[in-house]
């Protein structure tokens, strides 16, 4: 017998073919069911269904009772089957009308989820349908999921801290402990090299913070560099002991290689701070404000050094990026400092003449390496992107206080007397004095030394350049002032 055709079980059964017919149309797995929960109707999206998923019952379970096999039912899916016979019978003695429940039908290749609907008809029959909700319980999850996470980390949100901290402040919890963090130096990573390395930064701290964490706690990032996290049932010692491992764990990405450090592996440095509620009589808010109050005197005692420590990382990589090395750094500090006491400049001057010599271009390190050390004539829009060191170099210095007062000097070091210059095209003594000393050694040790792109010539030389220069390029009266240091 052709299976295929055989949809209505033999019997006594009054269906109209118009109902018949309704039914085989429908999308969903459709049976109809006697009184007595026997299967006597099954349509065509059942038997396809069937046959796709390799059921292999000769008849697809026509004249089968759907109850029996509900009710037998074992392993996980057991709850969800007592609960389906539960529904039909009930609808089935016409105490209801409806019944719908959602299930999962898992296999070690798919995951899915299906939605049955029982209806009655005819008094004392019933009507089951099976759809498929795969996509859209998907798409439920997904939407939970960003519900309660940090789309860039993957950790969860401050809704989900939020409920978490209300839910476990209860007694059984105590001692509760609260730890949080707060990455030094943020600002300073995405003014000088955009947000999507300060997301890598972002990124790298989750990491060190998920690595140092146990599974009952909770880790959430707050805010755009905030982190916490929550653990319950743990004590002040215990806590401290889980902030050093975070602090160790940042310590370790300072080390090594120096010019990985603003590179495939970021510097990571945290404020953190730790407190602990003990009692009931505690509120979980006044916690939180004590760990987030010892973060930020984490971060005024150590958040200078740290970037001070950034600062350093990031002139090692110019040194590995770029021309510039560590010799020009002290040529050049050495020759402009020598000018800066011919010219009797005060001792703040002279200092910021010295800090000048190894930050002067540290913006360089913001440009593409092809460009930075492109050995012939740079095009129209390479240039561009130089012009713009000055400016990166600025911003980085200024972030750090001890730093910020030569900011508008690196900001000025390759304007020109005449106005010709970068980055705001300033005319004379409207350029500052210090950047108009050091565009003078700056310049002349290029020359001296040499670049790829530029071959290297005589001390005598150079100065005769920087004399051809005097009033277009250079201050003449230091331009002056310079070459008689340097032929005495």
């Amino acid at each position: 017998m052709d299976i295929s055709a055989k949809k209505l079980l033999q019997g006594d059964y009054e269906i109209s073919r118009e109902f018949l017919a309704f039914v085989d149309t429908m999308e969903e797995n459709s049976a109809i069911l006697d009184k007595e929960g026997k299967i006597i109707y099954i349509n065509k999206a059942w038997i396809e269904f069937a046959r796709a998923n390799d059921i292999a019952r000769d008849d697809y379970g026509l004249g089968a009772n759907y109850l029996e096999i509900a009710r037998n039912a074992e392993g996980e899916a057991a709850k969800k089957a007592k609960k389906a016979a539960a529904g039909i019978e009930a609808v089935l003695a016409g105490d209801v009308d409806e019944f719908s429940l959602e299930y999962s039908a898992h296999s070690p290749k798919n995951k899915r989820w299906f939605k049955m609907r029982v209806k009655t008809f005819a008094d004392d029959k019933a009507v089951v349908m099976h759809e498929e909700i795969t996509e859209r319980k998907e798409k439920e999850r997904q939407l939970k999921y960003k519900t309660f996470h940090d789309e860039l980390t993957g950790l969860y949100n401050r809704t989900f801290f939020v409920e978490e901290m209300k839910r476990l402040d209860t007694k059984r919890q105590l001692p509760f402990s609260i730890i949080m963090a707060d990455i030094n130096g943020l600002k300073l990573i995405n003014d000088t090299f955009g947000h999507e390395k300060g997301d890598e930064v972002l990124e790298n701290a989750a990491e060190i913070l998920e690595d140092n964490v146990r599974d009952e706690d909770i880790l959430a990032r707050i805010g755009g560099d905030e982190f916490v996290i929550l653990l319950p049932q743990t004590g002040k010692a215990e806590a401290e002991e889980i902030a050093a491992r975070i602090r160790k764990s940042c310590q370790k990405t300072h080390q090594g290689d120096r010019n990985k450090a603003i590179g495939e592996e970021p510097v990571i440095s945290l404020g953190i701070g730790m407190a602990t509620k003990s009692n009931t009589g505690q509120a979980m808010e006044d916690t939180l404000n004590f760990a987030d109050e010892r973060m930020y005197e984490d971060k005024r005692e150590n958040g200078l050094m740290a970037k001070r420590k950034m600062i350093n990382a990031f002139l090692h990589r110019l040194y590995a990026k770029t021309f510039e090395t560590e010799a020009h750094t002290l040529r050049v500090t050495r020759l402009a400092i020598k000018l800066g006491e011919r010219l009797g400049l005060d001792d703040d001057s002279l200092k910021y003449l010295a800090r000048l010599g190894g930050l002067h271009d540290i913006g360089e390190m913001t440009i593409e390496e092809e460009i930075i050390k492109k050995p012939e004539k740079l095009k129209e829009g390479e240039f561009e992107k130089i012009k713009v060191h000055p400016v990166k170099g600025a911003a980085l210095v200024n972030s750090v206080e001890e730093f910020s007062s030569i900011s508008d000097i690196i900001k000025s070091h390759h304007e020109r007397w005449d106005g010709e210059g970068y980055p705001e095209g300033l005319v004379g003594e409207n350029i500052p004095l210090l950047a108009r000393i050091f565009s003078i050694v700056d310049a002349y040790d290029v020359m001296t030394t040499g670049r790829p792109y530029q071959e290297k010539i005589s001390k005598k030389e150079a100065l005769e350049e920087i004399k051809e220069c005097a009033g277009t390029q250079f201050d003449p009266e230091l331009a002056e002032k310079f070459v008689e240091i340097m032929d005495s």
